[in-house]
């Protein structure tokens, strides 16, 4: 799990990088909401409604509580936006929203796994939308859409 989830990870950090501009370009983003779905047993999302293109900051963290962290630099919370969401669900536990002023000022959303061997983590950005969606499969399960 931790060299694959790298690597997916590390890839679109440069794919972002490459063809799009600085996510700290962007002083006026907001979270406006966050949402969860399931798509099938092995599938779940998260979806982070924003008001501009700006994709997060992406890493995992692994260990005996793994976890991914969207980083929403220069971002602002939107009103109506709580601080946890507890999911219960096969794959993600919870998610976890918080507002950091150091080291750059950031809205980070923490999505708390249930620990399995495995996972794999996909992202995709409805740029016309401005949704953000974090796909979690288990194992070797991949969205293919």
């Amino acid at each position: 799990m931790k060299i694959f989830l790298r690597t997916v990870v590390i890839s679109y950090l440069f794919f972002l990088s490459a063809f799009y501009p600085s996510a700290s370009a962007g002083a006026d983003l907001v979270l406006k909401a966050v949402h969860f779905g399931k798509t099938s047993e092995n599938k779940e999302q998260v979806f982070l409604f924003l008001n501009a293109f700006q994709p997060p900051e992406i890493f995992a963290l692994q260990r005996d509580k793994p976890r991914v962290v969207c980083d929403l630099i220069n971002a602002q919370l939107g009103d109506t936006v709580g601080e946890v969401i507890e999911i219960g669900g096969e794959l993600i536990q919870r998610i976890r929203i918080g507002k950091h002023a150091s080291p750059v000022p950031k809205i980070r959303v923490v999505v708390d796994l249930v620990p399995k061997e495995s996972y794999s983590i996909e992202q995709r950005f409805f740029q016309k939308d401005n949704i953000f969606a974090l796909i979690v499969c288990c194992g070797g399960a991949r969205n293919n859409n």
